[in-house]
């Protein structure tokens, strides 16, 4: 189906979607989007973590969250309080959702700039 898919392909695929819809069964929505890839992008089939996993060199980071392409603005991660993560997880509605998820499929993707921040640090 999507095999030849990049993983910044399928963030914005899924993110776009979210953003349409303002479902928030992003579980759901990922495992019907993407069947190919159930199972194979860690338990929080994420794409952007995924990514972050082909850059993760044995014994350098801490963490995969230390090379994540996404550029996360006012949060270091993705599950920091107040990320727009944990907001779109929070959001109690669709118009909420929608906004959100827009957010986050447009967040800035750049996975040789984060590789190279966290080599100096």
């Amino acid at each position: 189906m999507d095999e030849d898919l990049t993983n910044f392909q399928g963030h914005y695929k899924l993110w776009n979607y979210l953003a349409e819809t303002g479902s928030k069964y992003k579980h759901e929505v990922f495992c019907t989007m993407f069947p190919d890839k159930k199972g194979l992008l860690n338990v929080m089939e994420c794409f952007a973590c995924a990514e972050a996993g082909t850059l993760l060199e044995v014994g350098f980071h801490d963490s995969i969250c230390d090379v994540c392409p996404i550029d996360w603005q006012k949060t270091m991660h993705c599950h920091t309080d107040g990320s727009y993560y944990c907001q779109w997880c929070d959001a109690k509605t669709v118009d909420e959702r929608k906004l959100l998820a827009t957010i986050i499929r447009d967040l800035p993707w750049n996975k040789t700039k984060k590789r190279e921040e966290n080599k100096d640090g």
